[in-house]
Formats: structure tokens, C-alpha cells, sequence
């Protein structure tokens, strides 16, 4: 057979490729479906009191962090999906024998690439998550923000580590990561690092397990236990995931003669791994809106209202029926609105201890609430 000199795009068929881009791009386009209700969901529900710039610390100031990081992380994702793409059009998914020397360079510097993005992209929407949970939080629960803070930088450094690390992997020599005929004695060995980025990964998976039922488990919180059993149920498909993916690697690794052939379970499986993590960042606020429409859908089959369940409110920390106020029949005043800024209800027995019972009491809620449910 004749050698293939083609200095453009492959065009035999690839069934590996296409399986690899038809996969990586349809769960992208639910991952934006996700990205952008909550977004909208948080439009939704601030009040035009929230346009104000938020302070330190306040739960206002995580979330637009998290809003932040959610954003940066689905459009990192995005141009994971993009390299993906331009990868196959190259011939990733071919055995390395049956592609031109073009095609090889192109396919490998896509491949280097979505490194680069992956290990920046892991971390970020765990960060979103943990942003999150911050606003949730209530403000006596010092131990699970602590853990918090510390899984954020965690992996804040890891991501921005990782990547540039693997942006610099032969020193200032970038061309010689992707193109193996370069002389390679100034770069680093690619598995360890691979192995070593890997297993960091999975200890962070670990504690996103974690941290959801951490903190439903501290407060009064409508849903808590579907939002957090979605958002655990995502992580430890995560953490698999990860797992997963270290043991694509070790196969990757012993086979990096034919990169374009062997790599393409692990790079699926990357874009995947962060689909899920960005998805989980969305749940909380779209747990709200979903809530709200099968209300109305509820409403306009039948014409009588829903029952609200009481799931989350069963195990009350507080000792009086306060705790189950439904914010959104409280004044924009009392703690910001907390409620109405991003679809989450807020634990009222933290108000008490911070003093806004007083102020609860002025304004004639407590008693109103209270009566209202004796009745």
C-alpha cells in the first residue's frame, strides 16, 4: 500500500473518532442546557435590591464566584469538546501507521492540547461546587467551610499547576511535547506525571463524595436530600470515572508508540469526568426551578395546588416551626433575601443565633408564621 503523504484532513472512516466526538458533543449540549438554567435560574430569582456589588464572605459574594467559575469551567469544557473535534477531523481514533506525518503532528498537537485544558477544567467545577456550599452554609458551620477553603485551594493550585506544568513539560521547547521525531532528552517522563495528576484528581473526587451530604446533613434545607443525593451520585460517578481514566492511562502509557489509536477511551472518558463535575455545580438552583414548574404543571392539569412535601424539613435543627418560614414570604431586608438570590432556601435557625430574631420579631413574622401554622 502506498504511504499516506496528505497534508489535509482523514477521510477513510473512523468509527473510534466518531464515537469519541458524536459522544463528547451531545453530552456538551446537555451540559450547556444545565449551565445556562442555572444562570438563568439565578436571574430568576435575585431581587433588584441584589444588583449592589456583594461584600466579603457574604453568601451573595460565593455565589457570584461560583457563577464565575461555573462559567469559566463550561467554557473550558467547551473547547475541550472543540479539540476533541478537530482531533478526529485529523484522524485521532486511527492506528499512527495509517495516518500521514501531518496528520500525526496535528492529531498529537490536539492531544497535548486537551492535556493542558483537561487538568485545568478537573478542578474548576469541583471549585464552582465548593463555592456553592459556602453560600448554602450557615454561619456556625465552621468545620465544613474550613474544609471547604481548603478543598478550594487545593484545587485551584492543582488545576493551575497542572496545567501549566504540562504547557511546559520539555521546558521552553513546546513544539517537542507533540512532535516525538524532536529530540526529547529535555522533557520530563509524560506517565508519572500522568499517574501523579491522576491519583491527586481522585483524592478531590473523594471529597466532593463528601461534602454534599456534609452539608445538607447540617441544615433545614427544602429537597436537601435529592439535591444531595444527585450531587453525591454525580461525584462517585466522578470518582469511577477518575479511577477509570487512570486505568486508560496505564494503557495509554504502554502503548505511546500508536497515541492516536490508544487515547481515545481516556479523552472521552476526561471530557466526561468534567461534564459531570459542571453538572453537579447546577443542581441546587435547578432543583428550584424544577420544583416551581411542576407546580404549575401540577396547577394547570389538575387546577388545585400541589402539597409541598416536607422532605428537608423533617429533621429540624431548630426548636420552634420558624425554621420552616419559606423565605419568599420574607422582606427583601432580612439577611439579603438569601433565598431569592439563587433558588436555595436558607437555614432561618442560623438567623436566630445572629441576633435577626429580634428583628424578625419587630416586624410581626414570627408571630404571623407562627399563628398561620397553628391554624
Amino acid at each position: 500500500s502506498m504511504a499516506n503523504t496528505s497534508k489535509s484532513h482523514y477521510v477513510g472512516p473512523n468509527p473510534r473518532g466518531a464515537a469519541d466526538r458524536d459522544t463528547a458533543s451531545a453530552v456538551m449540549v446537555l451540559v450547556g442546557i444545565f449551565v445556562f438554567l442555572r444562570l438563568w435560574g439565578r436571574f430568576k430569582y435575585s431581587s433588584p435590591g441584589d444588583r449592589s456589588w456583594p461584600q466579603f464572605g457574604e453568601s451573595r459574594f460565593w455565589i457570584l464566584l461560583s457563577d464565575l467559575t461555573l462559567l469559566l469551567s463550561f467554557l473550558s469544557g467547551l473547547a475541550l469538546t472543540i479539540i476533541i473535534d478537530n482531533a478526529v477531523a485529523w484522524g485521532f481514533g486511527i492506528h499512527i501507521k495509517e495516518l500521514s506525518i501531518t496528520q500525526i503532528h496535528n492529531v498529537m498537537e490536539m492531544f497535548f492540547m486537551f492535556q493542558i485544558f483537561y487538568k485545568w477544567t478537573a478542578g474548576i467545577s469541583k471549585v464552582a461546587s465548593c463555592f456553592l456550599f459556602l453560600a448554602i452554609a450557615t454561619p456556625h458551620m465552621t468545620g465544613f467551610k474550613t474544609a471547604c477553603y481548603v478543598l478550594i485551594v487545593y484545587q485551584g493550585l492543582l488545576s493551575l499547576c497542572a496545567a501549566v506544568a504540562t504547557v511546559f513539560q520539555c521546558g521552553l521547547d513546546i513544539e517537542s511535547n507533540y512532535i516525538s521525531t524532536n529530540n526529547q532528552s529535555h522533557c520530563f517522563p509524560k506517565p508519572p506525571f500522568w499517574y501523579a495528576h491522576g491519583a491527586l484528581t481522585i483524592v478531590s473526587s473523594m471529597c466532593m463524595v463528601t461534602l454534599p451530604i456534609w452539608l445538607f446533613a447540617g441544615i433545614t434545607y427544602k429537597r436537601k436530600w435529592s439535591i444531595a443525593g444527585v450531587m453525591t451520585a454525580l461525584a462517585i460517578a466522578e470518582l469511577i470515572l477518575s479511577c477509570v481514566r487512570l486505568k486508560g492511562l496505564v494503557e495509554t502509557a504502554h502503548n505511546l508508540t500508536d497515541i492516536p489509536y490508544s487515547a481515545t477511551t481516556g479523552l472521552l472518558i476526561s471530557q466526561l469526568e468534567v461534564d459531570f463535575g459542571i453538572v453537579a455545580a447546577c443542581i441546587p438552583t435547578i432543583s428550584k426551578l424544577l420544583d416551581e414548574y411542576m407546580s404549575r404543571l401540577f396547577y394547570c392539569v389538575t387546577r388545585r395546588e400541589r402539597p409541598v412535601k416536607s422532605d428537608g424539613y423533617s429533621k429540624s435543627t431548630s426548636r420552634t416551626p420558624k425554621s420552616t418560614i419559606h423565605l419568599d414570604n420574607l422582606s427583601d431586608q432580612i439577611q439579603g433575601s438569601k433565598y431569592t438570590q439563587f433558588g436555595v432556601e436558607i437555614d432561618t435557625a442560623s438567623m436566630e443565633s445572629h441576633g435577626s430574631q429580634k428583628k424578625l420579631a419587630n416586624k410581626g413574622y414570627v408571630t404571623s408564621v407562627t399563628t398561620s401554622r397553628a391554624k
